[in-house]
């Protein structure tokens, strides 16, 4: 079993810069003793609006200046969890902006080790957010 803390440093190792090039701030989060934990990406509601307007979450009527969330949650184990943007999952995302090849790899990874799944999901965020490699 991977030590909690380096899944969630894992985890922000890899996608830190990605989420940083789309306005994320910084991955948030921490870990407990059972192997769980969560990182937190936030970026303000009117600025994934202007950068990311093809995204479902931009057309919601959140109030400008609020904060949308990347929850990254890490199971018992560390393995992924829960990947949701502003409440719907990642999967789902990827499928309504037309990424369904991402959208089912990302539905692949979800249960396994952090490790096993950090390059797919960096893969998708990428191409998600329309950050270079």
């Amino acid at each position: 079993m991977t030590p909690p803390t380096d899944s969630v440093r894992r985890l922000c190792a890899a996608l830190d810069s990605v989420l940083a090039a789309a306005g994320f701030l910084p991955g948030q989060g921490g870990a407990a003793d059972d192997g769980s934990g969560q990182v937190i990406y936030c970026i303000g509601h009117d600025k994934l609006r202007g950068r990311h307007p093809h995204l479902p979450q931009a057309a919601s009527d959140d109030v400008l200046g609020t904060c949308d969330d990347l929850v990254l949650d890490i199971g018992a184990g560390g393995t992924l969890d829960r990947l949701d943007l502003e409440t719907v999952s990642l999967e789902e995302t990827l499928r309504q902006v037309g990424l369904d090849a991402d959208a089912d790899a990302v539905s692949r990874v979800v249960g396994r080790p952090v490790v096993d799944g950090l390059p797919v999901l960096e893969d998708a965020v990428r191409r998600l957010f329309g950050v270079a490699a």
